[in-house]
């Protein structure tokens, strides 16, 4: 079930409402709250707690979807 929930996290999880926004709307919200030092220390606490869970371990879904869009850091 572990490697379940890790391979879903991985392959399809989203900010909230990039499922539902622009992609372009997507990016001026995570620019908003994610962007510079502050922003990536967040996303990297956010992170941290997911690797907490079993299974889960190095997981770094929320910095990924920063970097995948090009959120700065």
């Amino acid at each position: 079930m572990q490697k379940l929930a890790r391979y879903a996290l991985q392959k399809f999880w989203g900010p909230v409402g990039s499922g539902a926004m622009a992609e372009s709307e997507v990016r001026h919200v995570l620019r908003h709250l994610m962007s510079g030092p502050e922003g990536r220390r967040a996303a990297r606490k956010r992170d941290e707690h997911i690797s907490k869970m079993p299974g889960l371990a190095g997981l770094r879904i929320v910095e990924k979807a920063l970097e995948l869009r090009g959120i700065p850091a």
